[in-house]
């Protein structure tokens, strides 16, 4: 237990560090957006913290630059810019101090779990077996599900994430503390928040995807003819995650997506697959037209197939719930 908590805030460590790294590279990127007409991903997000303000920052500077394109205006930019990077750099140094603070508070809860007479051990989660060309149109599903944005960090939704660990493992003690039908109770309610907001999140931004149909291919379009990307993007697909992580992923699609399970569309995921090796390998204007059809195709799809996905899923939520439940007392 020792060991997984030192990696899991050396990790947030190592976010940190590559943050501040990247920090003129993302700034720098995001000015180009902004000269370009557009604005930062982190723009179109409905940020739940204090981040909000800087956000405003730069929409009025933004605003003041469309308006007049002068080097003070777009000095002006790059301020509000660095200032909000500030904020972003300081909040995720204060998460890894709490982390920190609060790890004998959370270890003493766990350990109380795992050596109670309750617990019964699940049996150890396969290590992934799904391949990455069979993968590809569920990472098409992931860019629908949060609202077709290329994102690499959501401030909204470590919030969220953060909120909803930290209420569930708090009535999860209670419940191991004192088994009674009323902390069941409890903690069973706070299971069924975390899927409904899950839930309700994904429609919000389902219908972001929905209102920009194939318009808001085009960025991920781009993206996943990068082998990087699609590394990263299938790494995130398939590895552990925390509660309301796993929750996330079974609203989304269904399921856990780790270890044996079945993805979506595999067939056409696997002619992507082949057309984006031979555009690579050819990368010709007939090739790249190929990669565009078959994509395309696929989008259009899993627009359709995640939109089927959330209508039914209204009525699956009440088994979720009781499944984590029991997977969470007994």
């Amino acid at each position: 237990m020792n060991q997984n908590y030192d990696a899991i805030i050396q990790l947030k460590k190592d976010n940190l560090a590559e943050r501040i790294r990247d920090r003129d590279k993302n700034i720098n990127r995001w000015m180009r957006a902004i000269r370009s007409g557009d604005m930062p991903p982190f723009m179109k997000l409905n940020t739940e913290n204090h981040k909000g303000k800087g956000r405003k920052a730069i929409a009025d500077a933004v605003d003041a630059y469309r308006k007049n394109a002068s080097p003070i205006n777009e000095t002006a930019v790059k301020k509000s810019l660095n200032d909000y990077y500030d904020v972003f750099l300081d909040e995720q140094e204060k998460h890894i101090k709490e982390t920190e603070v609060s790890r004998e508070t959370r270890m003493a809860a766990a350990l109380k779990r795992f050596t109670s007479d309750r617990f019964r051990p699940l049996p150890q989660a396969k290590k992934n077996v799904i391949k990455q060309e069979d993968g590809l149109a569920e990472i098409i599903c992931s860019y629908i599900a949060v609202g077709a944005e290329v994102v690499p960090v959501n401030p909204e939704a470590r919030v969220r994430e953060r909120s909803f660990n930290s209420s569930i493992n708090a009535a999860q003690a209670a419940y191991m503390e004192n088994p009674t039908e009323l902390n069941r109770a409890k903690l069973k309610e706070e299971i069924a928040k975390a899927f409904q907001t899950a839930y309700h999140v994904r429609l919000r931004e389902f219908a972001n995807s929905e209102k920009k149909g194939m318009g808001g291919a085009k960025e991920l379009f781009i993206q996943i003819q990068k082998a990087d990307f699609r590394n990263g993007q299938f790494l995130d697909l398939t590895e552990q995650r925390n509660l309301y992580g796993r929750i996330d992923r079974m609203v989304t699609f269904g399921r856990n997506t780790i270890g044996n399970w079945e993805p979506r569309m595999k067939t056409e995921a696997r002619e992507l697959s082949k057309l984006l090796e031979a555009y690579e390998a050819s990368p010709t204007k007939q090739q790249e037209q190929a990669v565009q059809e078959k994509f395309n195709d696929i989008y259009k799809k899993m627009l359709l197939t995640h939109k089927k996905n959330l209508e039914e899923m209204k009525d699956k939520l009440d088994f979720f719930v009781e499944d984590t439940l029991t997977i969470l007392v007994d």
